[in-house]
């Protein structure tokens, strides 16, 4: 209320009908109203920006896009850039051709000149939302090579509004223009291994959305360029964990999940790099339950999938080393109570791990799991281990690889019945519970 002009009559009754006189020239004074906290003052200039846009069409969404790139106000800015990216498709036929591409020019300007970074990104969605409807006409021919200026740039902010554009568009570029999978490959090896982790968070989005929109029958090249980013990817997710970012680090799952499911051949030479990693964070107890579960998960797909793979890279047994403790880990509902964790299966790192060792012990030749789960059971359930949780493990995991490995176990039973027979009796409930299960 009061931004308006006398003639614009802002003031209006509770029904919030247009404000009688508005027209483009009003257009700042609106977009202000809208930022109002008074409900009435906002209710008015709503319906008085509907009717213009109704009215105006293509001048409407021509007007909105100047004043987000030159309102003094960067709030005015974003809410203009926003309220175009609603309505841009709806009238973009109406702009003449020689319009169409003063607007999109206008809008690659604007991505590189805007200095808040929240109204860059506003804008980039209205490049998205205008690219997701020219690109594929191919009517937009100068944005890819557009991306890839920005992805180089030595502006922060460019660089991740680039790979955030790329993110939002690789279906649309890689369906329609498959000559730029390999440009784009290139760009997001250097965006993985920016200086700054929010380029580098930005281009492993990109990545995924390149992986996910990745032809199912790929050419050799594409294959490769792919497994280019395997590597780039975990070292990005290391960092992102190390600085505390566990959210980030989930997005190189997601990236992993769908090149193990959908392009395997990419992981050619990078299993063990993979496993690894996962392992690495599975192991690690001061990190988000989630985010170790997640870990787990991303070798499980290999495991039930590819476990040819797995043992032709040599993980198999260190793998096992890895999960056997594991295996008697506390749930989390014990370490946090049992109110705060909700009380299912998936919940617990244990059971996850608990899972996998049984893939591995069903999909696996035996002579790679047992002779494992052996020695880290006659250590773990040993007289002289005191400590409950490898005494759990050591005779759980005889238990859960003894549909896998019956034959293996059957030779061994002199050796192993003993310590499980005794482990009946052990002090601790969880350990007798484990070995009444084995």
């Amino acid at each position: 209320r009061g931004l308006m002009p006398p003639r614009a009559k802002l003031k209006a009754p509770a029904s919030a009908a247009p404000a009688s006189g508005a027209t483009l020239e009003h257009l700042p004074e609106i977009l202000r109203a809208l930022l109002s906290a008074e409900n009435e003052s906002r209710g008015v200039a709503e319906a008085t920006l509907k009717a213009l846009i109704r009215d105006a069409r293509g001048q409407c969404i021509a007007a909105l896009l100047r004043h987000a790139r030159g309102d003094a106000d960067a709030s005015v800015r974003q809410l203009a850039a926003v309220v175009l990216k609603r309505k841009v498709l709806a009238h973009w036929s109406t702009l003449p051709p020689a319009h169409q591409e003063e607007f999109k020019n206008a809008l690659l300007e604007g991505v590189v000149r805007e200095p808040v970074p929240a109204v860059r990104r506003a804008i980039a969605d209205v490049v998205s939302k205008v690219a997701k409807a020219t690109v594929p006409m191919g009517a937009w021919s100068a944005l890819p090579e557009f991306l890839a200026q920005c992805a180089q740039s030595p502006e922060e902010g460019h660089r991740e509004v680039a790979f955030v554009l790329f993110a939002s568009l690789t279906e649309t570029i890689v369906g329609t223009m498959t000559r730029h999978y390999a440009t784009l490959g290139n760009l997001f090896q250097s965006g993985l291994a920016d200086a700054s982790l929010r380029v580098r968070v930005a281009a492993l989005r990109a990545a995924l959305a390149l992986a996910t929109n990745a032809p199912e029958k790929g050419s050799k090249d594409e294959t490769e360029i792919l497994r280019g980013l395997v590597l780039p990817v975990l070292a990005v997710a290391r960092n992102a964990i190390a600085a505390g970012e566990e959210k980030d680090a989930s997005l190189a799952f997601e990236v992993l999940d769908e090149l193990v499911e959908a392009q395997p051949k990419a992981l050619a030479g990078r299993i063990e790099d993979v496993v690894a990693f996962c392992v690495e964070v599975a192991g690690a107890r001061d990190l988000d339950a989630v985010t170790r579960r997640r870990a787990l998960d991303a070798v499980s797909f290999l495991a039930r999938h590819k476990p040819k793979a797995l043992c032709r890279a040599k993980v198999v047994p260190p793998l096992l080393r890895a999960l056997c403790p594991l295996c008697g880990e506390p749930k989390e509902s014990e370490l946090a109570g049992d109110a705060d964790v909700d009380d299912e299966d998936e919940a617990h790192v244990q059971t996850v791990a608990a899972r996998l060792v049984d893939l591995l012990a069903l999909n696996a030749p035996a002579k790679h799991v047992l002779p494992e789960v052996l020695a880290f059971a006659s250590h773990a359930v040993s007289d002289a281990n005191d400590d409950p949780r490898l005494r759990h493990a050591g005779v759980a995991v005889l238990g859960i690889v003894a549909e896998g490995c019956a034959e293996g176990l059957e030779r061994a039973m002199p050796q192993i019945v003993p310590p499980v027979v005794a482990a009946l009796r052990d002090g601790s409930r969880d350990v007798r519970g484990a070995a009444a299960f084995a």
